[in-house]
């Protein structure tokens, strides 16, 4: 379903979406609550015992109470009262009610990561006509948990290239980066800047371990791009004009090697990292173009050390994380069998 340019930006889930949603739901009878009870899953989002009862009588004078006599012991309520119950503020109320109920529905205590994950793709399709989506942010024992990120159609064509080399790595690590830095760019310039910055060196890393190529912790950031962009075959073999070709690439790298060294700045001024100093709160901060600059740099130079290393035909390793060491020995073989 694509999504109109003129409801890229709206970021506000309408009724007509909401109804949706609880239809969708309404479809698994009920059954929002997955593998736990209701009473526990609404428990984990909303203090039951700090809100009111609509049942009258004094046994029954909390929300817990009213819902554990007419959902369980009477079980007169129909499967879907949740939806309706404006305690609980899912038709009408604001939106980050509604999407951290809906991210709730996709917990790994409440769902398995295979079911959250079709489910997932069933929220976004409404959700991204209203400028949200739900994407794994962060793990619990190796399994995602989701949480509410914007989305914008302006950036697809650049995350899309970035979700292109996690799902080939298969990386959750990178999968989270690429997470943060989705919200981010709209709600924190800062740290969207800082995680580009991790999002390439991690690529950059796994790349040269790959080839083999040893690095440590006083190499800098530029100087790592610069050296997986020497190591790797950037024109094939056979083509027309090799060397003209390769030396018009080379200079083309030398330049990418000029932004990287301006992207380090930038996450040292305004990023998010190790020895940056608490920004003066009376300081202008940088805007979301800004970030979405930074953010679009790094992930172009990322697909292309990447793109470089699959069309040499070699199998990447597990990916590196970007504050890693590695030291090669003449025995080691990247794709030796463990």
């Amino acid at each position: 379903m694509s999504l109109p340019l003129y409801r890229s930006e709206q970021r506000a889930v309408s009724e007509v979406t909401r109804k949706e949603l609880f239809d969708l739901l309404r479809l698994c009878d009920g059954d929002y609550h997955g593998s736990i009870d209701e009473v526990d899953f609404l428990n984990r989002i909303y203090d039951l015992d700090a809100m009111p009862s609509y049942d009258g009588r004094s046994a029954y004078n909390t929300a817990r109470k009213d819902i554990i006599q007419h959902t369980v012991n009477n079980n007169d309520w129909e499967s879907d009262w949740v939806f309706t119950d404006d305690r609980f503020e899912l038709a009408k109320g604001a939106d980050e009610v509604l999407l951290r109920f809906l991210a709730e529905t996709l917990h790994p205590v409440v769902r398995s990561s295979d079911e959250a994950q079709e489910l997932a793709k069933k929220y976004n399709d409404l959700l991204r006509m209203d400028g949200w989506q739900l994407l794994p942010v962060r793990e619990i024992s190796g399994r995602p948990v989701y949480g509410a990120v914007p989305f914008a159609a302006d950036g697809a064509l650049v995350f899309g290239a970035a979700k292109t080399i996690q799902q080939k790595l298969d990386s959750a690590y990178l999968g989270i980066q690429i997470t943060r830095l989705q919200q981010a760019v709209v709600n924190d310039p800062e740290l969207a800047i800082g995680t580009a910055k991790e999002f390439l060196e991690s690529v950059t890393k796994t790349v040269l371990q790959a080839k083999g190529e040893a690095w440590g912790s006083g190499d800098s950031f530029p100087s790592l791009v610069k050296q997986a962009l020497k190591v790797l075959k950037v024109v094939p073999d056979g083509i027309s004009r090799q060397p003209e070709t390769e030396q018009a690439i080379r200079v083309l790298i030398n330049n990418l090697g000029s932004s990287v060294d301006k992207l380090a700045e930038l996450r040292n001024w305004h990023g998010t990292g190790h020895g940056k100093d608490a920004q003066p709160q009376d300081e202008t901060w940088l805007g979301e173009h800004h970030a979405r600059f930074v953010v679009g740099v790094s992930i172009q130079i990322a697909q292309f050390i990447f793109d470089c290393l699959q069309a040499e035909g070699q199998r990447p390793l597990p990916v590196v994380a970007a504050d890693a060491e590695f030291v090669a020995s003449d025995e080691y073989d990247p794709f030796a069998d463990n």
